[in-house]
């Protein structure tokens, strides 16, 4: 349908018929850097799938108007990126913009290429339309070897077809790349070449990597061992045991352009995967009344970076930063209103599209004189895990249901949230095809399917077996995240798993269901929403019209657009017209009465169901891609900073 290069529809300068297969079409441009070449088209009108539809292509640099086959710069595989859709493609996404790009499928169409028939032949799995876009500066290029390689996944997707070289030969260097997603795990799994005859904590065998992008075997890997063959979950980077590697003994002889890195393996494992995940990029949204001062993350000063006016509260300012674990977010701040009490006049509010607001847990410091240094870096003594409720008026606009909080009575503050939080994938929603309706059998199955990839419904060992101390839920990429209440006993806190939960009302937790009390009591209680968690967490309550997650307001606007209560399990007690198995009941009154949207995952309302999304009161439904994250204390990384009066020379943990 079109050809795109550097945001350039070069489509005029492509030769050969566009809509016959059978024909090769050719295109040269001139090439600049940092560019997207995008293509766009679609397949089968019947079936449009990996199975019956397909990409090839390959490019060289030189000559016009000719291929060279002996140097081809690029061809289709894992550099590409695809992005789906059940309709023509967009005019953003045939430029190379927009959202929701991802690993695409190996398509096992029948056609091929006339002159490279053998190229690897790709598509955007499930849809009809497909959009590819290729930018060789977003390409990781990595070298890597071990004892024997088996798989190698990426995003879901079994990449190991486009890894090149011997994957039994530890000597002989293996490569492979791919486009860099910030979501995608990179999962490289192989085995030992000898039977192990007993315990031998790291000596079996070892892996080493280096990649163009910084990442080696020193950076920050996860390995699943087993003495069996490797799972088909683990193998795509799902499942749980999930661990430290240990510092490889094993005399391997790897290829030379590897001897610099270290070698790292499982702990008595015969088999290993290894698991790596780019940092996520988190963008936050955050307003301060009436001053702020610095925003630091990880220690630097990124106050620069923040875009929107430091000085007016009422103006919303947003930054963004590449997460790091363990590091503090910092922003200090000062209130100028007259008065002895900042609680009463000074404000912080804060969303971030990892999930983490102003009701996240943070730390507080407070002060009479502008913060010094040390604390606005959020170091140093006197930080208070009690920050006041703050009763300004001065909130922020895209979400004023939010906590405000402030440090005391003080007008200097600074407030600080550490990110030690390590999230393992339970549910993901990408197709609306039953599976996960609000009457599905899938909520009390224990059959876990789907590899985590792009358009791949997904059910893991997590919803089942990990007991629960918070969730991210995600629809249409926003995140927010539900922590389980301690109560007097800490009843609920890692002692559920989301399994338990999403049934709540039906099984073990049925005396726990509580009823939401709303902003405004009802003349009657009886239509006001119960469930598991219910309440004012994460913060909404239904004095405000709120859109958490933007999709409410999306044409055709949702009537119901007010939070009566979010939680798992949620229904209306009347008559259970209107229910959600994770997420929001919706109404479009502030005393909740007589509810009957619902927002979420595994959804009815209006006489029809809906795997993710939302449904208001007559049975309008819109689709939105969703997912589950759960974590556990158990997942919690310890960050350690120490020192000796002498040399240190060696750290062990767990072996």
């Amino acid at each position: 349908q079109s050809v795109f290069y550097n945001n350039v529809d070069i489509g005029y300068l492509v030769t050969g018929e566009l809509d016959d297969v059978s024909v090769v079409k050719q295109v040269s441009f001139l090439e600049v850097s940092n560019a997207y070449l995008v293509v766009s088209g679609y397949g089968s009108p019947s079936a449009a799938s990996c199975d019956s539809s397909g990409f090839q292509i390959a490019c060289s640099r030189g000559k016009q108007n000719a291929v060279n086959s002996s140097e081809f710069l690029v061809t289709s595989g894992a550099v590409w990126e695809a992005y789906g859709s059940d309709q023509a493609i967009d005019s953003t996404h045939q430029a190379g913009g927009g959202e929701w790009w991802d690993v695409p499928c190996a398509s096992t169409s029948n056609f091929s290429h006339g002159d490279f028939p053998t190229l690897p032949k790709i598509w955007a799995s499930g849809h009809k339309y497909a959009a590819f876009r290729w930018n060789p500066d977003t390409v990781a290029s990595c070298s890597f070897s071990m004892d024997k390689v088996d798989s190698v996944y990426y995003g879901g997707r079994d990449m190991t077809q486009y890894v090149q070289g011997n994957l039994s030969d530890p000597s002989e260097e293996k490569t492979l790349q791919f486009s860099l997603l910030s979501h995608a795990p990179l999962v490289i799994a192989g085995q030992a070449e000898e039977v192990m005859s007993g315990p031998d904590t790291c000596s079996a065998a070892g892996f080493s990597i280096s990649c163009s992008n910084g990442m080696t075997s020193a950076s920050d890997w996860q390995v699943y061992g087993d003495s069996e063959a490797i799972d088909t979950s683990h193998l795509a980077g799902l499942g749980l045991s999930w661990t430290s590697p240990c510092t490889s003994s094993a005399s391997t002889a790897f290829p030379s352009s590897l001897a610099a890195e270290a070698q790292i393996w499982g702990t008595n494992a015969q088999f290993a995967a290894f698991r790596w995940t780019p940092a996520e990029v988190v963008t936050c949204s955050f307003t301060a009344s009436n001053v702020v001062d610095s925003v630091y993350y990880n220690g630097q000063d990124v106050t620069g970076q923040v875009s929107g006016s430091l000085a007016n509260w009422n103006q919303e300012k947003t930054f963004s930063f590449t997460r790091v674990r363990g590091a503090y977010l910092v922003v200090t701040a000062h209130d100028t209103d007259a008065g002895s009490d900042s609680c009463a006049t000074g404000s912080f509010q804060m969303k971030c599209s990892n999930g983490v607001t102003s009701a996240s847990g943070w730390e507080a410091y407070s002060s009479a004189s502008a913060v010094d240094g040390t604390h606005q870096a959020g170091s140093g003594s006197g930080w208070s895990t009690t920050p006041c409720t703050s009763t300004s008026s001065d909130v922020l606009a895209s979400a004023p249901w939010l906590p405000q909080i402030w440090a005391s009575a003080d007008k200097y503050a600074s407030f600080r949230w550490r990110d030690t939080d390590s999230w393992e994938l339970a549910v993901k929603s990408e197709w609306d095809d039953a599976t996960f309706h609000h009457s599905a059998g899938t909520w009390n199955s224990n059959q876990n399917f789907g590899t985590g990839a792009a358009h791949e419904n997904t059910l893991t060992e997590a919803f089942s077996s990990l007991y629960v101390t918070r969730i991210k839920l995600v629809v249409d990429g926003q995140s927010t995240i539900i922590t389980m209440p301690k109560g007097n006993t800490g009843a609920l806190q890692d002692r559920y798993s989301l399994q338990d939960l999403v049934s709540a009302r039906s099984g073990l937790l049925e005396a726990a269901a509580e009823q939401f009390t709303p902003a405004t009591l009802p003349g009657t209680m009886e239509h006001v929403p119960k469930g598991i968690l219910s309440g004012l967490a994460p913060g909404w309550t239904s004095a405000d019209i709120i859109d958490a997650f933007g999709i409410l307001a999306q044409s055709p606007a949702s009537p119901e657009q007010r939070y009566c209560g979010t939680g798992f399990d949620m229904t209306r007690p009347s008559d259970g017209a209107a229910a959600a198995r994770i997420g929001s009941i919706l109404g479009d009154f502030d005393d909740c009465r007589d509810p009957g949207g619902v927002e979420g995952m595994g959804l009815k309302a209006g006489g029809v169901e809906l795997g993710s999304g939302t449904i208001d009161h007559l049975g309008n439904k819109k689709f939105a891609r969703a997912a589950v994250y759960v974590h556990n204390t158990d997942l919690e990384f310890i960050t350690c900073s120490f020192t000796m009066d002498s040399t240190v020379q060696s750290v062990f943990y767990n072996n």
